[in-house]
């Protein structure tokens, strides 16, 4: 086996390198030689030979045509022969011996001995040529020549030993090198595994905890206990984002983030983003979600990685905001390939230094002070984010100052599914607005520029005009001048004016914006919308209330999936608990298995409308399940709908749950937004006796 084969990867780069060293220092050498034969009235007709053998060596070298190694051995060939040529003049002879032991330099970069043993022989050969040509000659040798003569014939074998040991040890590194490297690719591996392991294992105790703890508080009417079993709630959906984020941070170090192609809605990101905020507590100050309505309807990308880069964006600037809140402004820049999804996030909090910003994509790095220690958290978000960012082909960029505020704007590639507008007014003449919103509870000068930034935007983008009144009599005035349809209210307002403005309810449709602890009395007329004020559930009220309709999706699911018979199939006796309150709660009969193969029998016995399949089981895991199952089903000509409901939720789950086979994917803890969306896929396929029963 020739030698370099047997060399590490850094070995065959060195190997690699080696050539174009080679070339050139011969090509430089040919050159010198030619001019100095013209100059020395050497034989004139070897020199076409020695430019020849240099175009041919370069030839081949650019070609490829011939495998690395023969190459080499024929630019040595031609090289060592261009040497003799030029060593058989004694003009030469002492010159032979830093000649031969620069090409030995350079051989030994190529790892393999035999190029630095060649190099020897043809030395020891041209000189003992030289010497036997120059005794016949008469030429006479003292002892300085002869002492001279063995003291290069020495160094050229020390030099050429010493390049036979430095190949021999360098070698001996790679190898080990090379060993390394492949025990730690078992190691990532095995990390791999691990990380699958560990997200199913601590996620399905989260789950239960969760699942169980929203199942009593639905229950509970006690204030004191909802409490509690709020911040339980909350603890729990904090620990299962602190585990994705764990996972998310080892994907993006160990470089096996997958990245995911699939259609999604800009309106259900921002309403399952806000849902899910909720959910864990995270807004504590104000948060204004400012949506360009020229925004794509659809985009094709992955929508898990931007609501988690939103998520971490806007938590991390609540975190470091003490007074104010969090403005994100969303919107697009077209491109050939699409668009560029734009998000900017801006804070009124703390800000950072110069220095910070430069070290703010560190991992652990949190800003190094009191304050932001006191934050809390592992401090890799903004690593994360860098990641998730990168990973998609986006970039982002941080503006700072020290007490006023950041704002980091990302911009990532997407392309376009529906180019439709992702918000718009079914019947924008017929609606005229008024808006009573003072935003007199901000107490940061720029929460207030963030509101009016937002509600100026979603003016122009639904061309509509928001008549504002100072007061409760310009409101009045407006009433009259413009027949008002919608009056937007502020919660400060309307507890300054209640029995004015739930006078003009009973006229009109008032929206009262207002925290989640904001009561009115059980008598009102007016409709609440929770903040987080922002443009798709204003959209929303807008059209319902113009079509006199409900469109809530939650009324939907229910009707069409009540009485469903459905099969979870879970390993984990408190998960299947879980399941049955969630999906007891939209009225589906719901029957569990604990494994794979009780699955695999109780569908031979029945037909479901829907099976619900962890991943990993014991005795056999939820894909083999799936396909025992569909295949089962496909003898009888039935089309099953089987989703993946695992705590397995690295990024590439997903992505290989659907290509095995499965029709939807739903990640533990369970979240409602994710599971409804899911459902309602499910539902276009039920049978439509079923969906209507």
């Amino acid at each position: 086996m020739r030698e370099e084969e047997n060399t590490g990867g850094r070995n065959q780069e060195m190997f690699q390198a080696s050539h174009l060293f080679l070339l050139v220092s011969y090509t430089i050498i040919s050159v010198v030689l030619i001019f100095e034969a013209v100059m020395l009235s050497w034989e004139i007709w070897a020199l076409p030979l020695v430019a020849l053998g240099v175009g041919l060596s370069w030839y081949l070298h650019i070609s490829g045509k011939i495998p690395e190694y023969y190459r080499l051995w024929i630019y040595t060939t031609f090289i060592l022969m261009t040497f003799f040529y030029y060593g058989i003049h004694w003009t030469s002879f002492y010159d032979l011996a830093p000649v031969i032991s620069y090409f030995i330099l350079l051989f030994s970069v190529t790892g393999v001995e035999r190029f630095v043993t060649v190099c020897q022989i043809v030395y020891y050969l041209v000189m003992l040529y030289d010497i036997v040509a120059m005794l016949r000659a008469g030429e006479t040798f003292d002892f300085l020549n002869i002492s001279r003569i063995l003291l290069h014939m020495l160094m050229i074998f020390m030099i050429g030993y010493v390049s036979k040991l430095i190949i021999r040890r360098r070698r001996s590194v790679y190898l080990k090198l090379d060993q390394e490297i492949t025990g730690l690719r078992s190691i990532t591996q095995s990390m791999d595994r691990f990380l699958t392991t560990v997200s199913h294992e601590i996620r399905t105790p989260i789950n239960v905890v969760i699942g169980l703890t929203t199942m009593v508080l639905k229950r509970e009417e006690n204030e004191e206990s909802r409490k509690d079993l709020n911040s339980i709630l909350s603890a729990g959906y904090r620990a299962a984002g602190q585990i994705d984020d764990v996972l998310d941070y080892t994907e993006l170090d160990l470089d096996r983030l997958g990245v995911a192609n699939e259609v999604y809605m800009i309106a259900s990101l921002i309403n399952d983003l806000v849902t899910e905020l909720k959910m864990q507590q995270n807004i504590v100050h104000e948060l204004i979600f400012d949506v360009d309505a020229e925004t794509p309807a659809a985009f094709i990308g992955d929508s898990e990685k931007i609501r988690k880069i939103l998520r971490h964006l806007i938590t991390n600037g609540m975190k470091f905001t003490k007074k104010g809140g969090v403005y994100a402004r969303i919107y697009t820049m077209e491109r050939d390939y699409g668009v560029n999804l734009c998000i900017e996030i801006t804070d009124t909090g703390i800000g950072m230094k110069e220095e910070e910003i430069d070290r703010i994509f560190e991992q652990f790095y949190q800003t190094d002070t009191a304050r932001g220690r006191a934050a809390g958290g592992f401090g890799i978000g903004m690593t994360i984010v860098h990641g998730l960012v990168q990973s998609m082909g986006g970039f982002i960029h941080i503006d700072s100052e020290l007490n006023v505020g950041t704002s980091v704007i990302v911009s990532i590639p997407q392309k376009v599914a529906d180019p439709s507008r992702c918000m718009y007014l079914s019947d924008r003449n017929s609606i005229r607005v008024g808006g009573y919103l003072r935003f007199s509870r901000a107490e940061v000068p720029r929460v207030r520029e963030f509101y009016n930034s937002m509600v100026s935007h979603m003016e122009k983008g639904l061309g509509i005009t928001i008549h504002r009144a100072e007061n409760i009599s310009d409101l009045n005035r407006l009433m009259l001048t413009w027949d008002l349809t919608h009056i937007i209210v502020g919660d400060t307002e309307y507890l300054q004016e209640t029995e004015a403005i739930e006078e003009l309810a009973k006229r009109t449709v008032v929206i009262v914006v207002a925290e989640d602890s904001f009561q009115v009395r059980e008598d009102s007329a007016v409709r609440i919308l929770r903040k987080p004020f922002y443009c798709f559930p204003i959209v929303s009220l807008l059209d319902e209330t113009q079509k006199k309709e409900p469109r809530t999706a939650d009324l939907d699911i229910r009707r069409y999936l009540s009485g469903a018979e459905i099969l979870v199939v879970d390993d984990e006796p408190m998960n299947l608990l879980v399941a049955r309150g969630i999906f007891g709660e939209y009225g589906m009969r719901v029957e569990t298995a604990t494994n794979g193969p009780e699955a695999i029998r109780l569908c031979r016995k029945k037909r479901y409308d829907i099976i619900f399949m962890d991943h990993m089981m014991p005795d056999m895991d939820g894909v083999e399940a799936m396909k025992l199952i569909r295949s089962d089903a496909g003898k009888r000509d039935e089309d099953l709908i089987i989703i993946a409901l695992t705590a397995n939720a690295v990024s590439s789950a997903k992505e290989m749950f659907l290509q095995e086979g499965f029709d939807g994917f739903i990640p533990k803890p369970i979240e409602l937004p994710v599971l409804e969306r899911v459902l309602v896929k499910a539902i276009k396929r039920l049978p439509r006796q079923q969906k209507h029963s």
